[in-house]
């Protein structure tokens, strides 16, 4: 098990989207200690692009890097719970200007925080974010087989099956969303 090198508070930060028990904002500098212990907790690397631990400048300018959609191509949102307590992201990811399609993918960063709805409540905001503000017409994302809960979560939210793809070595199933 991973064990955390920052302890967690509530932030006094704007938030920007409300959906149903969880509150959304665009990640902050403040964040760096929850953001590098989730990056370097071995369990996500094998949903990540990265197989290996980040440093702590790395991890900086990553969080320098996605603040802006339009400006560098990603943004990453940060959940709190109904306490204003971080526990997961989303990221949006490899946005397109012209075709105003980008990924999206999500993480529930501690067990005890699975299956109790906030996942199904973020993306809910989020996609209803980006509808109301025509920035994205289509949303994709990549699930592995063994990633029950994420496959039927995504299905629950109207995204489509496309197909399959191989992902670091695994067959994962392609799924999109028009918004």
């Amino acid at each position: 098990m991973h064990a955390p090198l920052f302890s967690f508070q509530p932030i006094n930060i704007e938030i920007l989207i409300t959906s149903g028990k969880t509150n959304l904002r665009v990640v902050e500098p403040d964040d760096i200690g929850f953001i590098y212990d989730w990056e370097n907790n071995p369990e996500f690397w094998s949903v990540s692009e990265k197989s290996g631990p980040f440093g702590f400048d790395e991890v900086a300018d990553f969080i320098q890097s996605c603040t802006d959609l339009n400006k560098y191509q990603q943004i990453r949102w940060i959940i709190l719970d109904d306490e204003k307590y971080p526990i997961g992201s989303i990221d949006i990811f490899e946005f397109d200007h012209q075709t105003k399609t980008a990924g999206i993918g999500i993480l529930i960063a501690e067990e005890k925080d699975r299956k109790k709805g906030f996942a199904f409540d973020a993306l809910t905001g989020i996609i209803a974010h980006y509808k109301s503000n025509n920035e994205i017409n289509f949303l994709r994302t990549l699930i592995y087989y063994d990633n029950q809960a994420s496959l039927r979560l995504f299905r629950k939210l109207g995204f489509q099956e496309l197909g399959e793809r191989e992902f670091k070595g695994k067959i994962a199933k392609q799924f999109v969303l028009e918004i």
